[in-house]
């Protein structure tokens, strides 16, 4: 019999081993700690699929003699839980014929199903859990009460239940995987008492529930006294914000790695929000803790966050069909779930998730084979498909690697070609079809360097209306490809033109560029994130869009922005419109407030946006915001004076 192995929530294995960590040579006495292991039925099923039932639909063949004269087949698995107990059934296929010659003669045919109910338990000095059958029934295959008699209940006794009964799951072989994948996470002086306090495990008691199966772990914890305190290491300021940030990117990049896992999977609608949401939340609570210096373990925090969003859509998954991956998924599963059980702790307590720590969890989704994905700005395809948001505009425009263009100077090279296909467009075509006169185009030779064309989206005092129009232009073309493309309905066509013209206005005063010492550089935001006229977010939005072009091409950031807009407006707002008002009423100016608030914040101010509204207490972002809007509808573009040249 060949044994299942199995594994599945190890995890506050690890608040046990937080409890031992702090510093050496203290005094230390014992004491016994509790917590689960938790084994749901689905991947239990599955287990047994996949090692037991692995022929085809499902079947596994007890007998089979004669060419198939006496055949015993027993098929699809289920387990649940009934009455405190587990509940397994399995269809079982009877025939029993005699063999003369080549012919059955007289065969018995007989077919229903098999319910077993189980108490689980483990054997003594081993983690091999195994099942006693308690009792039992055998129903029709219309699922009521079968009268089962003579030799096919015989059969039935000897070696159904037989073969049934011996069906066991080694739990020693995931513990062991699990603890080499978590104790990477530790600080060096705390490993020798984690290996230790691992090295005492033991299994206790078990409980069946409803969905699950959970087994009682024990562990001997080596506990410092109360009195004993670990001296904090201190770190000076540049250090402390370096190391934040390592610690965000390599959180970020095996965020993007592990959903890239799914690519291949039939993610649902429900999936892939659940995904762009979880990532772009992420992504905004780094920005701003890192604005407001927030203290804290950030990473640790965002992994318990995160992969209590993600859990349910990986184990749907990666956790419910038989594969050759089955027990890596379950390992991945087990130490993440650990990982998530550091957050009961409250402080990690010699905890530090390195770089390592994450390429090691990868691992298990990739046969070992894998690494974390680089840091970079690039447009990733894949992720793209998987978060359910399209292709992303492609332009040959202007892509350059540095911070600013000298005047009079060609542009250095830098621009690759976007490998996505979309609305493709050379950046002189563009001008011309910007630009009121062809006249201008024609202007525009040999002699321009590309410095001198970025120019051009410079304002002055003598060509500000000239320079409006120009914007304007570029803004409702973007916005009418967005619409293009997008979910919006038709009769919103002119509150979302009014919504792009006032996110322009209040994220950059319509300028993609500034210029200063005679140099021309993009514009960027105070906290060094985001970019362009739609000031699109570099570490919100990695991986969606190429962060070169966003810089340094014009239309690129417009119809990125104006993407970004129509996503948080269909998908977020209207998509949510009938919970949203339970909470408050919405028209089109609450909406477009809101909507720039997701934009601002990130889709977690839906909820913090509705609850503004019912306290009175806006941000003074709200504020300045549905000025810009107010003004736009009433096309008083007079005030954007102010802001582009003073005055």
């Amino acid at each position: 019999m060949r044994k299942i192995e199995v594994l599945q929530r190890i995890l506050p294995l690890v608040l046990c081993l937080f409890l031992a960590l702090p510093g050496a040579a203290q005094a230390l006495k014992t004491k016994t700690v509790t917590f689960p292991m938790t084994l749901d039925y689905q991947l239990l099923r599955s287990l047994v699929v996949y090692s037991v039932f692995r022929d085809a639909d499902e079947t596994a063949v007890l007998l089979d003699e004669g060419d198939s004269c006496r055949r015993i087949t027993i098929a699809r698995p289920f387990y649940g839980e009934e009455g405190g107990r587990i509940r397994f059934e399995t269809r079982v296929s009877v025939r029993m014929g005699t063999v003369m010659g080549a012919k059955c003669v007289l065969p018995l045919e007989w077919e229903g199903i098999v319910v077993l109910f189980q108490r689980p338990v483990v054997q003594p000095g081993t983690w091999t859990l195994s099942f006693i059958t308690e009792d039992s029934e055998v129903l029709t295959m219309d699922r009521k009460p079968a009268t089962v008699a003579g030799l096919v209940w015989d059969i039935i006794k000897s070696r159904v239940y037989a073969f049934l009964n011996g069906i066991k799951i080694d739990l020693g072989p995931p513990v062991a995987q699990v603890k080499d994948v978590l104790l990477p996470v530790f600080q060096e002086d705390s490993r020798a008492r984690a290996e230790k306090m691992l090295a005492s495990l033991h299994p206790g008691a078990f409980e069946t529930r409803p969905g699950e199966l959970r087994l009682e772990v024990l562990a001997e914890v080596e506990e410092p006294e109360e009195s004993q305190k670990e001296e904090e290491i201190q770190v000076i300021p540049e250090e402390k914000i370096k190391k934040y940030i390592d610690s965000f990117e390599a959180w970020d990049t095996y965020l993007v790695s592990i959903m890239l896992s799914l690519v291949r999977q039939p993610l649902t609608a429900e999936d892939r929000e659940i995904l762009l949401t979880t990532l772009l939340e992420a992504r905004y609570r780094f920005t701003e803790a890192l604005t407001t210096g927030e203290e804290g373990d950030f990473v640790r925090d965002e992994f318990v966050t995160s992969w209590k969003s993600l859990s349910p859509v990986f184990r749907r998954h990666l956790g419910d069909e038989p594969t050759r991956n089955l027990f890596r998924f379950l390992a991945f599963f087990t130490a993440s779930d650990a990982l998530e059980a550091i957050d009961q702790v409250g402080a990690s307590l010699g905890v530090e998730i390195s770089r390592q720590g994450w390429v090691r969890m990868l691992a298990l989704l990739s046969e070992g084979t894998e690494s974390l994905l680089p840091y970079d700005y690039a447009v990733n395809g894949g992720l793209r498909r998987v978060l359910g948001v399209g292709k992303a505009p492609a332009f040959e425009g202007p892509s350059f690697d540095v911070e600013e263009l000298e005047c009079g100077e060609e542009a250095p090279p830098g621009g690759a070609g976007d490998e996505e296909a979309g609305m493709k467009t050379s950046w002189a075509a563009l001008l011309a079809r910007l630009f009121a006169s062809p006249a201008w185009a024609a202007e525009q030779g040999a002699s321009k360097t590309q410095a001198d064309v970025l120019r051009q989206w410079l304002v002055s005092r003598k060509g500000l209306d000239e320079y409006m129009d120009r914007i304007k232009d570029l803004l409702n073309q973007s916005a009418d490809h967005a619409l293009k493309k997008g979910k919006i309905p038709d009769d919103l066509s002119d509150f979302y033109r009014a919504l792009v013209l006032a996110t322009a206005w209040q994220e950059s005063c319509y300028r993609q560029f500034r210029e200063r010492k005679g140099k021309v550089g993009y514009m960027r935001s105070y906290n060094g994130t985001s970019v362009g006229i739609m000031q699109v977010n570099e570490r919100v939005w990695r991986g969606l869009y190429d962060a070169k072009r966003l810089r340094w091409d014009i239309m690129y950031n417009a119809c990125a922005g104006c993407e970004i807009l129509d996503l948080y407006l269909h998908k977020y707002i209207l998509g949510r419109r009938d919970r949203i008002e339970q909470e408050i009423e919405l028209d089109n100016d609450r909406i477009a407030r809101m909507v720039y608030a997701v934009y601002n914040g990130g889709p977690s101010q839906v909820k913090k946006y509705a609850a503004r509204v019912k306290s009175g207490a806006f941000y003074d972002a709200d504020h300045l915001f549905n000025e810009k809007y107010e003004w736009v509808k009433k096309g008083d573009f007079d005030k954007i004076r102010k802001c582009l040249i003073g005055g």
